[in-house]
Formats: C-alpha cells, structure tokens, sequence
C-alpha cells in the first residue's frame, strides 16, 4: 500500500499531529523506506521553517529525517536502477520540482506535482523490475496475470475504483508500466489499468469537495470530463501510435511513459484558455481543508507555519493587484475614455475578493492553538490585507471621483506641473514595490529605503502645490474648479503617501518584539 493508507491509519490515531512532531518526523523517514512517497521535499520544507524560527529541536528532527531519507533513495539509483530509467526518472522529477515552484496557479502546480511523481513512478518500475524473479515462481501470482489479461473491463473499474478511493493514479501507474515491461501483463490490460487509474482519480477528488461551491464544482467535473475525453481519444489512436514508423523501435513500456507525457501536455493545453477563471473558482477549493483521511499532505496541512507561509503568498497575491491600480491612477485624468476607470473598478471587485478570502483563511488558521508568536503572525497578516483593502478602495473612490469631475467639466492640467505629478506618481509606484519587496523579504534595509522615499515625495509634493499656489495667483484665468481639482489630486497622493509608508509599521513591530 501507499504511505497514503499509512498516513491516514495514523491520522485517525492522532487527533493533532502536528504536536506530535517528533512522530510526524518519524513518518515521513519510514514512509519514504517502505513507500517511496518523497515525503523528504515536505520534510525539507518544513525543517527549513522550524530553521527559521529558531526552533532547533523541530528543526533537526525534519532536515536529518529528509536528509537520511534522500541519502537512500541516492543510495538505491545508484545500486539497483539502470542508467537509462536514472536518467529519465531524475529528468521528469526535476521538470515536476520546478514547475511546482515556478508557477503561481495553484492548478498548474498540481501539474508539476504530477510530474515529480510520473518521475517517481519510474523509480517504482525499476525497483519491481529488480524483484520480479522472486513472483515468477508462485502458480497464484500466474493464475492472477492470467485473469487479468481476460478481464479487461473489471481490471478498468478495479483500477478506476481503488484510484477513486486513494485520489491518485500513481499506483495504477506504477503496476500497469511495472508488469507490461515483465511481459505479465498484455498491453491491453496495462492499457485498462492505467486509464482506470487516470479517470477514477478526479472522481474522487470530485466528491471529496461536495460541499464545495457550485462554480468549483462545475470546474472540477469538467477536469473529470476533460479526463475521458483525453481517454477516450488516446484509445483511439494508441494502435496508430504504437505501429507508427518513427516509434516502431520503441518498447511497449517506453511508449507508455511517451503517452502519458503526451496527455499531460495536451491537458497543459486545454487548461490554458481557461486559466484565469479556473484558478479563480478553484482557489477557495484549494484552501479548504480535504475531509478525506487518507490526504497524503494531512499530516503538514494543519502546520501553522505553513499556512503562514500560504497566507504570505495570498497576501502578495493581493499586493500585486493593488499594485496595478496604483500603475493606472494617471491615465484616467488624461484618456478621453473611461476605460481606465473602468478597469480600476474591475480591480478593486478582485481586491475586495481576495480580502474576504485572507480574511476567511486567517479564521480557520485562529481556530488551532495558537503560539504567542503565531498569533503576532496572524495579526501581522491581517493587518497588511486590510491596510492593501484600503488603499484600493481610497484609489477607486477618493481619485476616481476627482477624475470623474476633471471629465465631466473638461478640466485641463498645467502640462509642466502634470509632469511633475506624473513623476510623484512614478516615485509612489516605486515606493509600493520597495514595500511588496519588504514584505517578501523583510529587510531593514528596504525599510529604511521606504521612510527615506515617504519624505522625498512629500518635498515634491509641497514643491508642485507652492509652484502651482503662485502660478494661481498670477494667472487669472485658472478657473476655481480647476484649481480645486488639482490641489485636491496633490492632497490625495499625500495621504496615500502616508497609507504606503505605513504598511512598514506591522513589520517594524515585529522586528522589535523578536
């Protein structure tokens, strides 16, 4: 069995494992010498976060527990596995590690997951194909490879079944390409194995998130649908595929591994127009916490510094999208249309999303036990969430109100001064990725950047509003309105000025009370 089935028997075993550290380090070591689950990346990630808090014991137990476990499984390529499969299995892995972590979308990162384990995968197949002898012997074990070479369609719904259960396909995967390559199983049936694997899959994933909202839900019974498309069509053209010219030198078990990469890609594929809506809908999916027992990652799912860390990256998330209303502030004051205004209101619907998302994933974070320390780390988060939820909606009211009115009475700026705002703008932007940086980083250098910057710009400011005080009293033909419009516009930078200068305050807090 997997560590899966392990993880979860524990799981039931111990209400809180997370407290139980030192076991939960035990069983990602024992889990990769039985399983082979590559439980030593979440033991890494997890070491290097107790590392980061300065919590020495935690720390050891998960970075040696990784350490020694990664050290093996070195130990059994370099011992046991041919050259040939190393190599494609280190490749695939690594493909999977970086997509894991290059993409944001928490959908393609399931796709680099994929990957790591296809990689894995192979790992499975040649340690069989190093033990198959000892199988040969058993009349049982015949008889068994026999029947399931006659009954394809129960093996499919066997396989469809067992992968509905656990929510993987990697074990089908892992027996179908192990057994086709021994010659004890027919093509056919390792076919009907693998597809069974792939299709029952999302089926379960599907009804481990029921209560999931109704657009998510839609979206993932397309995944399932996209699934058996993709199926069926490789069924149809596997003989095809399999007699063509330019692959008839290939054995059965590497044009497997060549279609499963292919359908991999073309699921790439079909994802890809839809990305932005699908991560949308599922995103709230993605954080909920899976009901299912046998969850492989439940035993890091409910680690507080994790979810801090997951809480990070929502909130920079967020960031990036205030980001880019702060980059659209001056167009609306010079486009003749309101495409400008109308894109910051898009904006800020997402913003005001993504705060009722953090806020909600804070929630469910205050419900475990928390430490002195987490909990500043909770406030710390909540804090930055709502001050970026201010600093949009006082964008998208305060400043797009005074455009509003600049359009409606044909108001038109001084071009010299409208520069000059236009560079006070550009220090701003500048000033909120010092900010977004110091946020991912915390650096007290960048802190001390951003407060040198809040004075900066306020010197221009008051230099831009005297100028245009004295150019105001000797032109007479500066109308009130006009006036009123762009001294108000000056005032309104200022306070937002402030509003990004102050969001370095959670973090110099934290630093004092460390």
């Amino acid at each position: 069995m997997s560590a899966k089935v392990f993880s979860g028997i524990v799981y039931q075993q111990i209400q809180r494992p997370y407290q139980h550290y030192m076991f939960s380090g035990f069983l990602g070591l024992f889990s990769n010498f039985l399983f082979g689950r590559m439980h030593q990346i979440h033991g890494f990630i997890q070491g290097a976060l107790y590392l980061k808090q300065v919590v020495w014991q935690k720390a050891m137990v998960f970075l040696l527990g990784a350490g020694i476990a990664s050290a093996f499984y070195f130990f059994v390529i370099t011992q046991m596995l041919k050259v040939q499969w190393l190599f494609a299995s280190v490749m695939i892995s690594c493909f999977g590690i970086v997509a894991t972590f290059v993409f944001t979308s928490d959908l393609y990162r399931k796709h680099g997951q994929r990957f790591f384990y296809f990689g894995v995968m192979l790992l499975g197949f040649a340690w069989i194909n190093n033990v198959h002898q000892y199988w040969s012997e058993e009349m049982a074990i015949e008889g068994a490879w026999f029947w399931i070479n006659q009954n394809l369609l129960l093996v499919l719904l066997f396989s469809a079944v067992v992968s509905m259960f656990l929510q993987t396909s990697f074990i089908a995967g892992v027996i179908a390409l192990s057994l086709l390559h021994l010659n004890m199983i027919s093509f056919d049936a390792a076919l009907a194995m693998f597809f069974g694997g792939y299709i029952g899959s999302p089926i379960g994933t599907l009804l481990v998130y029921a209560k999931a909202e109704k657009e998510g839900q839609i979206l993932q019974l397309l995944h399932c649908m996209m699934r058996f498309i993709v199926t069926g069509f490789s069924l149809v053209w596997i003989k095809w595929f399999s007699q063509s010219s330019a692959l008839i030198f290939l054995q059965k078990t590497e044009l497997l591994v060549l279609m499963f990469f292919a359908i991999q890609v073309l699921l790439l594929g079909l994802y890809w127009p839809f990305h932005e809506r699908v991560y949308q809908a599922l995103k709230e999916l993605f954080q909920q916490e899976t009901p299912h027992a046998l969850d492989p990652y439940r035993l890091f799912a409910n680690q507080p510094a994790l979810c801090f860390e997951v809480a990070k990256s929502y909130v920079l998330e967020m960031g990036n999208t205030v980001r880019q209303m702060l980059q659209l502030l001056c167009e609306p004051f010079v486009e003749e249309s309101r495409d400008a205004m109308i894109k910051m209101d898009e904006q800020y619907d997402q913003v005001e999303q993504m705060a009722r998302q953090i806020n909600f994933y804070l929630a469910k974070i205050n419900l475990e036990e928390l430490s002195y320390f987490e909990s500043q780390r909770e406030t710390h988060w909540f804090q930055i969430s709502h001050a970026f939820k201010n600093i949009s909606s006082f964008m998208n009211r305060n400043i797009m109100e005074i455009a509003g009115q600049v359009k409606e009475r044909g108001i038109v700026f001084d071009a010299e001064l409208w520069q000059r705002v236009q560079a006070c703008h550009a220090m701003l932007l500048d000033n909120f990725d010092r900010m977004l940086a110091n946020i991912a980083d915390e650096d007290p250098e960048i802190l001390k950047s951003i407060l040198r910057n809040q004075k900066q710009i306020h010197s221009l400011k008051e230099e831009i509003k005297q100028t245009y005080l004295q150019k105001v009293r000797s032109d007479t033909d500066i109308a009130i309105e006009a006036a009123a419009a762009f001294l108000s516009l000056l005032s309104q930078l200022q306070f937002l000025n402030i509003s990004i200068s102050r969001l370095a305050y959670p973090t110099i807090d934290r630093r004092k009370n460390r």
